[in-house]
């Protein structure tokens, strides 16, 4: 009886301190940042980032009364209009397209844009504008 629980013990020490990974630099690149938290005016909807350490992020809309979630993939900056009709959000180019691009030394004006999504929530829509330098939404209007 005694050893059994002298084994026992031994047993279940081993396994509580053998699963404890270790910290180094190759485990950086599975990390995951939560970025860019917001919600709309009439709490409909929920937008946030899901950002690796290195590659692509997805941009996440959340729809509150139906349950249902979107992701877009190089999604960021979402933003909402005043009365939620729709969602501006940007697309980024690949992280790896950006990367040959770097690695190549192409000319910074020869490299992709970001380009504008429009989502309408009223009639699901989506409109997209290439080679965006900025946007802003304005706080007073729902344009």
């Amino acid at each position: 009886m005694r050893y059994s629980l002298l084994l026992l013990s031994i047993l279940f020490t081993g396994l509580l301190f053998g699963q404890k990974k270790i910290i180094d630099n190759t485990v950086y690149n599975g990390w995951k940042n939560n970025e860019n938290q917001l919600v709309s005016s009439n709490r409909k909807f929920v937008s946030f980032e899901i950002n690796p350490h290195r590659g692509d992020g997805y941009l996440y809309i959340y729809h509150v009364d139906s349950g249902k979630m979107d992701s877009i993939p190089r999604g960021k900056g979402a933003q909402f209009s005043k009365n939620c009709d729709y969602i501006a959000f940007r697309i980024l180019p690949g992280f790896d397209t950006l990367r040959n691009c770097e690695l190549n030394k192409v000319d910074k004006k020869k490299w992709p844009k970001d380009s504008l999504y429009i989502y309408s929530t009223t009639n699901d829509s989506l409109i997209k504008i290439p080679k965006l330098k900025s946007f802003q939404i304005t706080e007073d209007a729902s344009v």
